[in-house]
């Protein structure tokens, strides 16, 4: 085997590394094309959620004001009838 076949030899070794690496780099665009996809629809959610959250806190905001003027109410109603209900702590 003289110098011109092992330099052919090695050529064709490394040809072969290199489609298998163009294969491997392949799919990894593939599966990064994929990720995205799974990063944007996480985005999607993670607004709504957010959304939800800020209907929740409104909610939560309306609650709490009509408590407090019910409990108002209450402790106005017993002053009248001059009945002591129980205080709400």
């Amino acid at each position: 085997m003289n110098n011109e076949e092992k330099i052919l030899g090695l050529l064709e070794g490394i040809q072969k590394d290199l489609a298998e690496m163009k294969e491997d780099v392949a799919e990894l665009k593939e599966d990064v094309a994929e990720l995205k996809e799974d990063v944007a629809e996480l985005k999607e959610d993670v607004a709504e959620l957010k959304e939800d959250v800020a209907e929740l806190k409104e909610a939560n905001e309306e609650t709490r004001s009509g408590v407090n003027a019910l409990l108002e109410w209450a402790e106005e109603c017993g002053n009248v009838i001059k009945f002591p209900l129980p205080k709400v702590k």
